[in-house]
């Protein structure tokens, strides 16, 4: 789904807009948070619900670097790894069926990789 769908923007868009406030009226700041995020999830599911697995496997790592990011003694090392291990799996989802099918018949990846 992209954004200037009719699907984003009279289902998930006033969703989106009807939620945040009443969050705003409401509550506090951390339940606009999860508003956030739950539309954000329903969004991405109703496009591409096949990864939303990994992405919620990548918000909790993410996370999870952050707060040891804040607690660390090398701030630099941390955000190192933590961008190496997002860039790696970008790669992988991306490039791996380029790079293999310079070595490797057509077709055979077809069903077994992303």
């Amino acid at each position: 789904m992209v954004f200037s769908s009719l699907t984003f923007l009279f289902c998930i868009l006033p969703l989106f807009l009807v939620a945040n406030f009443v969050a705003h009226r409401l509550t506090t700041a951390a339940w606009r948070n999860v508003v956030l995020l739950s539309v954000s999830l329903i969004f991405y599911t109703w496009g591409e619900a096949r990864n939303v697995l990994l992405l919620l496997a990548l918000g909790f790592f993410n996370y999870g670097g952050g707060l040891l990011l804040s607690k660390t003694s090398w701030p630099r090392l941390t955000v190192s790894l933590l961008v190496a291990c997002n860039l790696a799996v970008l790669a992988w989802f991306k490039y791996v069926v380029w790079v293999l099918s310079f070595f490797v018949p057509p077709g055979w990846h077809s069903s077994i990789l992303p």
